[in-house]
């Protein structure tokens, strides 16, 4: 899945809150598994019960020194650990990519300190950072297509539009050399048979292609102009189109399908992941008389607030979608965090509202198995920040 990096900050601009988190040790909270049952038909076949995979949600967070720390939720007990303060700033846990065997985020060097940029590895969520690389004026990470690799990007300069790009694994190791990219043809995402890139103009236009960093060739082009990248797995791409909504175009056969919308009174908007098979894709939408049109122009998210509206799950051999039930929330919260368990049998969704203050923001995180007509809320406290997922620490 793609993270939303920083490259892309003249398209959404990120509301960032810094979630303040009290403690200096590893803190852990029971919780009642049960949860809330929401949305219509409570009680449905399959809606409740355990996960039963020991799935865990991971979720990065700041405490009040603007220190990154990790609240990990077992999703069966309810059970939230909280890890002590690591040494990387806050900042960073807007872009976490999570891979087999630890998580990947990036941050300053020092971050009192330095404006140099750095990725680290979390092998467990609960113990320190070890560094994979440092000393780049401005860096990204992204998802490999291989489950224990993960793609760096540096760029040559702050505004982010020209650079290399080259594949590690977790140990560190160079999988893929780097290979430069020129202005303005960003690599975003990983696919099958290479990466795409976003071609951007001074009009705001953004055309979307797939690339080869090994032989430097364009392999397959996927829109001209006005595009919006959603998510990407596989040989499958979702992106926004600013004329006709939302796309899911194959990268491997060159086709491409526009999804139907769950009904006329909705929009699609700029959150999106597919599952780890690709056969679904959970996206969001809002209420399109919130944002003006059924397909609303692209500018119209840039300023990244929240509007009314409810997650849907796209079908993506058939191209359609069905709402989430439970999932609506009004213009007051994000719908942002969508994860999937790692076997997809799960999706897991959260509600949020930011601060843009001391205070920290807050987090509601419900479970939904695909199919069912309802959602549960997992009954955990948590402050803000993006949901990943991990297996049992004993299935790596």
């Amino acid at each position: 899945m793609t993270s939303r990096l920083a490259a892309r900050r003249h398209l959404v601009v990120v509301a960032a809150a810094v979630a303040a988190v009290a403690v200096s040790a590893a803190v852990l909270i029971a919780r009642d598994p049960s949860g809330v049952t929401v949305g219509t038909g409570a009680g449905a076949p399959g809606a409740t019960g355990p996960v039963g995979s020991g799935t865990r949600l991971v979720v990065p967070t700041g405490d009040e020194g603007g220190r990154l720390l990790m609240q990990v939720v077992d999703v069966d007990s309810g059970a939230i650990t909280v890890s002590a303060p690591s040494s990387l700033g806050a900042a960073a846990m807007w872009r976490p990519v999570a891979r087999d065997g630890g998580i990947v985020v990036v941050d300053s060097v020092a971050p009192a300190a330095s404006n140099l940029r750095a990725a680290w590895v979390f092998e467990d969520p609960m113990g320190p950072p070890r560094l994979l690389t440092s000393g780049h004026v401005a860096l990204d990470a992204f998802a490999s297509t291989e489950p224990d690799r993960v793609w760096f990007v540096a760029y040559d300069g702050p505004a982010a539009t020209a650079g290399r790009v080259w594949e590690v694994d977790l140990s560190g190791a160079v999988t893929t050399p780097e290979a430069r990219f020129p202005e303005g043809r960003v690599p975003v995402a990983a696919v099958t048979g290479g990466l795409v890139r976003e071609r951007r103009t001074e009009d705001y236009g953004v055309g979307l292609e797939v690339w080869d960093p090994r032989s430097g060739e364009v392999v397959r082009p996927i829109a001209e102009r006005d595009a919006f990248l959603l998510d990407a797995a596989g040989a499958r791409v979702a992106w926004l189109s600013g004329s006709d909504g939302l796309h899911v175009t194959d990268v491997a056969s060159g086709t491409d399908a526009v999804v139907s919308r769950p009904s006329d009174s909705v929009a699609f908007s700029t959150y999106a992941r597919f599952s780890p098979d690709g056969r679904r894709l959970a996206v969001d939408t809002v209420d399109a008389a919130a944002v003006g049109a059924a397909v609303p122009p692209l500018i119209r998210f840039a300023t990244d607030q929240p509007f009314s509206g409810q997650v849907a799950l796209v079908d993506v051999e058939a191209a359609t979608a069905v709402t989430v039930p439970g999932s609506r929330t009004s213009g007051a919260e994000w719908r942002r965090n969508l994860a999937w368990s790692p076997a997809g049998d799960w999706l897991f969704l959260g509600r949020s509202i930011p601060s843009f203050g001391p205070a920290p923001g807050t987090l509601t995180a419900l479970r939904h198995r695909p199919g069912s007509a309802a959602s549960v809320e997992l009954g955990a406290d948590l402050h803000d920040g993006p949901i990943l997922t991990l297996p049992p620490p004993d299935s790596r």
